[in-house]
């Protein structure tokens, strides 16, 4: 089966039309006074973190970019289980204190 979207074509068009993808987004929410990028995700998801992250215009681009290529074509994306980051930390000598399932996310203790 032959790949339409390739990563690197995906990044170029991102980098080409990504002030014009968070123009049309902004513009939205401003216009209805409610956040619609729910609405969008549906039809092309954009991470956008203004206003949610310490961000300045130049980071709020690269991290668009970023977390949209990773999110939309999954080149770099080897994801392991528990078991597997818990095997690997403990012979790192670092102790999971807490995990968040939803999230997968992670609290360590170094020893």
């Amino acid at each position: 089966m032959r790949n339409f979207v390739t990563y690197s074509g995906l990044k170029s068009f991102l980098e080409k039309n990504i002030e014009s993808f968070f123009k049309v987004r902004r513009y939205l929410n401003k216009l209805f006074r409610i956040n619609m990028n729910y609405l969008w995700d549906y039809f092309f998801p954009i991470y956008d973190y203004k206003s949610k992250l310490p961000l300045n215009d130049q980071q709020l681009k690269e991290w668009a970019i970023l977390d949209t290529l990773d999110g939309l074509v999954t080149k770099y994306d080897f994801p392991k289980s528990y078991e597997e980051i818990e095997n690997f930390l403990k012979q790192k000598n670092i102790t999971i204190d807490k995990y968040n399932r939803e999230f997968s996310a992670y609290k360590i203790i170094k020893k």
